[in-house]
C-alpha cells in the first residue's frame, strides 16, 4: 500500500466520522503520525494499536529493525 492510498483511507475514515480535512491536511497528519511512531519506537517503547497489534524496534550497532505482532482479533480476521 502506498502513501497516497493510506492518506485516502485516513480521509475517508475521518469523513465517516464527520471530520472533513483537505488532502494537504491529511498528508500532514499522516507524516506527523509516522514521525511520532518512529520517535516512540526509537525510544524503545512498544506501540499497541487496538484490534491490530504491537510494534517495537530492536537496535544494534549497525541497524535497527521494526517488528510487528498482530493481535488475536486481526489474526482471526486474516484466517477467515
Amino acid at each position: 500500500m502506498n502513501d497516497s492510498r493510506l492518506c485516502e483511507d485516513i480521509k475517508q475514515n475521518l469523513e465517516a466520522q464527520g471530520i472533513n480535512l483537505s488532502e494537504a491536511e491529511v498528508a500532514d497528519l499522516y507524516i506527523s503520525a509516522l514521525d511520532k511512531i518512529s520517535e516512540i519506537l526509537d525510544q524503545g517503547d512498544i506501540i499497541d494499536i487496538s484490534d491490530f497489534g504491537s510494534f517495537w524496534r530492536k537496535k544494534n550497532e549497525t541497524s535497527s529493525s521494526t517488528f510487528f505482532k498482530p493481535s488475536d482479533n486481526i489474526q482471526e480476521r486474516i484466517n477467515q
